[in-house]
């Protein structure tokens, strides 16, 4: 169970948009889903750095707990303090009780 202490930061959820651009390609673009959610971090983030092509680039995967919404997808961004995330699949309804999410979550670079 989710404290409510521990769902210090706001998030805004951000859905795919259907849109192409003139060449009849699709964009990929966001519109928002649901601003304002309540969600917490896990206290240490998980994270690794490998050098690919001479250059050293960081991941960054967190653990992102939030009360249940209905309808959250893999493929919609979660934004938190300016910081775009990706959601890693599987989506985590814990115990199946709709009560909470555990999302492990990927930082968009």
């Amino acid at each position: 169970m989710i404290k409510a202490g521990e769902l210090r930061h706001r998030a805004e959820i951000l859905k795919p948009k259907e849109a192409t651009n003139t060449d009849g390609n699709p964009k990929e673009e966001y519109e928002t889903f649901k601003t304002g959610v309540p969600v917490g971090f896990q206290k240490a983030p998980w994270g690794r750095e490998f050098w690919e092509a001479q250059a050293l680039h960081g991941v960054s995967v967190r653990r992102l707990m939030m009360r249940y919404i209905p309808g959250i997808r893999e493929d919609m961004l979660i934004e938190v303090n300016g910081r775009q995330y990706s959601i890693i699949p599987p989506i985590d309804n814990v115990a199946d009780l709709n009560r909470e999410l555990v999302l492990i979550v990927k930082e968009v670079i």
